[in-house]
């Protein structure tokens, strides 16, 4: 489709200049984290997918929610990804890999355009690095049952319109709830935490691609 291969062109250059990085991101900070934190050297290493596609007249974002695993980020929504692996040549194989393990999105029906700002995660002490891709359709999910609740498809717009963000009590882990910003999609999901400061630099990045 031209207009797929039009948006991932432009998608693509935007990204190979500098990034809005952690300035964008902590829009959708968590106030419990400091600004500048510091990362340990046992941080555990991971990747995730951040794919676009058209679909039903709009550019869509895949996201899953995780099952109720009694883990610390169960229950909640994120992009599909997991640890980088000893065996995984770098992070974008990792990306993709853990988006068909967990969703069934096959890596030769995308196009890896570029990369986002690392997110450190501190409640599973993560140093996460998103990977941007865009497909030309629809993929076929196939959602692994044991690590994915739902599937939730977003219109890339839904992360630029003021009336989504806002301020939310959220519950960290084990019915400890703090106030953090976060978006509210698709009338009622909530995305908030580390997720939500890569859509902030994301969107960022999508407002001026669309706007072009």
């Amino acid at each position: 489709m031209k207009i797929a291969h039009t948006f991932s062109q432009k998608l693509k250059t935007r990204l190979q200049k500098p990034l809005p990085g952690l300035e964008a991101q902590m829009l959708m900070c968590p106030p419990i984290r400091p600004k500048d934190i510091h990362i340990p050297d046992n941080v555990r290493k991971s990747a995730v997918l951040i794919l676009v596609y058209p679909h039903e007249g709009q550019w869509m974002i895949p996201f899953m929610r995780r099952t109720q695993d009694g883990r610390v980020h169960g229950g909640q929504i994120c992009f599909p990804g997991g640890r980088h692996d000893k065996t995984d040549p770098n992070f974008t194989f990792t990306a993709l890999r853990e988006a068909d393990e967990e969703m069934g999105i096959k890596s030769h029906q995308l196009e890896v355009v570029g990369n986002l700002t690392e997110v450190y995660i501190p409640p599973s002490n993560s140093l996460v690095y998103p990977r941007v891709a865009v497909a030309e359709q629809r993929p076929d999910f196939i959602p692994e049952p044991l690590e994915v609740a739902e599937i939730i498809e977003v219109p890339a717009i839904a992360f630029l319109e003021e009336e989504n963000r806002g301020i939310h009590r959220v519950d960290v882990f084990g019915g400890n709830f703090i106030e953090a910003p976060g978006y509210t999609v698709n009338g009622k999901e909530l995305i908030w935490g580390g997720t939500a400061m890569m859509i902030a630099e994301f969107a960022e990045i999508v407002g001026e691609v669309i706007g072009e």
